[in-house]
């Protein structure tokens, strides 16, 4: 349904014209006759126009009253309901139209009774205009609260936020007065939340809706024909997706794809960073964010492979942050002693023989064929300096099978210690990475040179 929310205040209004983007309203006291005409056209005798309105301002303002004070005072006022009648007679004859009433005091508990009114009115799915043109004191900002409220709550969506803007009336005989549409100020509570969520999650997800949308604005509204403007939505698209795609790589482990899609990012954030950005100001704020949750990632694969489970704990990926570090410390072994990242086997012969190693079994306890104690004889040996770095390794295990097996492995964790361990063994595990970093980087080099 389709319902234009306005208020009812208790002043003198005098008449004037209200006008939208050049076209004009019949003359009225009432700024709400204009909206219906200007904003209302596809209304049905289905939908509502529902006016709140305190005690005072019915008594002054609903019928014809006489003026009591300037230019005014003595003179025959039309009130409300006849005005509407003018307007359009069925609204009153077929109930579309309906006073709700409201308390005039303005605490914290009339500032509830108002909310629970006003958002009782709102029903599942419902179409909203809202007029704040003559909401008292601190309203406008409770209506932004109660709009919000409702289109969470009650999936209502929001078609036009209006203020009627009589302070602006020119000097005509009638005077005539712009309304503005606010609607866009709804919208920044969606860019404020989506900023909040990349600050703490690094998720772009709503961030890339909300960007899509307004790119979508751009074409629909003809704007495309401006080159400037097409290239700097598309520009803006592509980064609120490659952002996108990074949490996603993130949120499911792809180490392998964390290279390209960071270089993705960059390009894409390098780019957006040259423009004016002239219609997504919420966006550029958003830039600096952006390349603070990527600041520390090098290109450096043995490095990039830590940092990427030091950016999941620091943006909340519990589980994915104890995968990429287990995965990241048996990588960076392989990178270095040369063998093929994704030979399955070779992967579990190396963690195994950390293991053993660690837990200082006979060569006889090892399990295994001869080949493969062979080849962890050989694991162990090239890591022999670095024992004392490895040390965390059976505890970082025990937690990533008990986090990883959903607490179903007889290893009763409590869920609170999680993220505070995979922060000590970050710790525990940089100089390790940094050991093998400098390892890979001066086998790298020497490759260069021959």
């Amino acid at each position: 349904m389709k319902k234009l929310l306005t208020f009812l205040g208790n002043g003198e209004y005098d008449e004037g014209i209200y006008t939208y983007r050049g076209r004009k309203a019949t003359k009225s006291r009432f700024v709400q006759t204009a909206i219906y005409e200007l904003f209302c056209e596809k209304f049905t005798d289905k939908d509502q126009i529902i006016i709140f309105l305190t005690e005072e301002a019915e008594s002054k303002n609903w019928k014809d009253s006489i003026g009591e004070s300037g230019k005014n005072k003595g003179k025959k006022l039309e009130g409300m309901e006849n005005a509407w009648k003018k307007i359009n007679p069925k609204l009153l004859q077929q109930n579309q139209i309906r006073k709700v009433r409201i308390p005039s005091q303005q605490d914290e508990e009339h500032n509830w009774e108002l909310f629970e009114i006003i958002l009782n009115e709102i029903d599942e799915g419902d179409e909203i205009i809202f007029d704040i043109t003559h909401s008292f004191r601190s309203f406008p900002i409770m209506a932004l609260i109660i709009l919000n409220y409702a289109r969470i709550l009650k999936n209502a969506s929001l078609k036009n936020l209006l203020y009627g803007c009589w302070e602006m009336r020119d000097k005509g005989q009638p005077p005539t007065a712009p309304i503005i549409d606010m609607t866009e100020m709804i919208s920044l509570l969606d860019w404020a939340y989506g900023v909040d969520s990349y600050k703490q999650t690094g998720n772009a997800s709503v961030i890339k809706t909300l960007t899509n949308q307004e790119v979508a604005s751009v074409f629909q509204t003809g704007q495309s024909s401006d080159d400037m403007r097409r290239t700097e939505a598309n520009a803006l698209r592509t980064l609120a997706n490659c952002a996108h795609e990074f949490h996603q790589i993130m949120q499911t482990c792809r180490a392998p794809e964390i290279p390209q899609k960071l270089n993705n990012l960059r390009k894409a954030l390098e780019q957006a960073k040259t423009m004016e950005i002239r219609g997504f100001r919420p966006f550029e704020k958003l830039f600096g964010k952006m390349e603070e949750k990527i600041e520390y990632l090098t290109d450096r694969p043995i490095m990039d492979d830590y940092w990427a489970a030091k950016w999941c704990h620091d943006n909340g990926l519990i589980q994915q942050g104890y995968t990429l570090l287990q995965e990241g410390i048996i990588t960076a072994i392989c990178r270095v002693m040369g063998m093929e990242l994704d030979d399955v086997n070779k992967r579990k012969l190396v963690s195994a023989a950390i293991s053993v190693w660690l837990s200082e079994k006979t060569t006889e306890e090892w399990e295994g064929t001869e080949d493969e104690k062979s080849f962890m004889k050989t694991v162990i040996a090239f890591l022999n300096p670095y024992k004392d770095l490895l040390k965390s390794y059976a505890g970082l295990t025990r937690y990533r099978n008990s986090i990883n097996h959903a607490g179903r492995n007889r290893d009763n964790i409590p869920h609170q210690r999680f993220r505070p361990k995979l922060e000590n063994y970050l710790k525990d595990f940089r100089t390790f990475f940094e050991k093998m970093d400098q390892l890979y980087q001066e086998k790298q080099e020497g490759a260069s040179t021959r």
